[in-house]
């Protein structure tokens, strides 16, 4: 029988969640090198799951060092890229001989900010170049204070309560991911970032990740189905 019980809190700026490619599901804060040093992230998806198995690439450039990056088994990987503050970034598409329209991909900040995120059928060329900002200035709209996500109940049986504030965005994106990186749900918020939004899934008893994202910001928590 399942029984709804307990409530998960976490505040979006200080944790960071990884589902890699072999499905294993990480939860950390976020890690800093230094003072000057941070971590940027990756993030590669493949619309069919099947890799990224036309050939295409993506060319990471960080001061004067460079790598290629593809993704080469399942939907989503996450590959972390260390980064030197106020150095010179610059990421890069090339396109492969086929099944172009099935990649994706996104370069996520050190406190789970979106830097840039492509579409799918990516074109060849530059897609984001800047300068490392290893800050904890992440660009929240002003006037909102601890932008914040919970689950109520959590665990739960497919049937929950995303409950947010601080967020100050009336296009706010609520997506759920299986451990595969899958998105089982998607929900886009025209009204209002502000308040509660009940959800009912039929979803299998695991472990998933909630995101939500508004206006280049993100939040993550994790939800457990009973």
């Amino acid at each position: 029988m399942c029984i709804n019980s307990s409530t998960l809190f976490i505040p979006f700026s200080i944790v960071a969640a990884v589902v890699n490619a072999q499905g294993s599901l990480d939860i950390s804060t976020v890690r800093l090198g230094g003072d000057s040093a941070c971590n940027y992230r990756l993030v590669l998806r493949d619309s069919f799951g099947d890799a990224w198995n036309g050939g295409a690439r993506v060319i990471w450039i960080e001061g004067v060092d460079t790598t290629e990056h593809t993704l080469l088994n399942s939907s989503f990987d996450t590959i972390p890229l260390p980064v030197i503050q106020e150095h010179p970034v610059e990421l890069s598409y090339v396109a492969g001989e086929v099944f172009n329209s099935e990649n994706q991909f996104e370069l996520i900040g050190p406190y789970d900010n979106i830097l840039y995120t492509s579409p799918f059928n990516p074109p060849t060329g530059v897609h984001y170049s800047g300068t490392v900002d290893c800050s904890l200035d992440i660009g929240v709209h002003e006037g909102s204070t601890n932008p914040s996500l919970t689950i109520l109940p959590n665990p739960n049986c497919g049937e929950f309560r995303i409950r947010t504030s601080g967020w100050e965005d009336k296009n706010m994106v609520i997506e759920v991911f299986d451990s595969n990186g899958r998105t089982v749900h998607r929900l886009q918020l025209n009204d209002s970032g502000q308040g509660s939004t009940l959800l009912s899934l039929d979803l299998v008893g695991g472990t998933y990740m909630v995101r939500t994202s508004a206006h280049g910001n993100i939040g993550w928590s994790r939800l457990v189905i009973l």
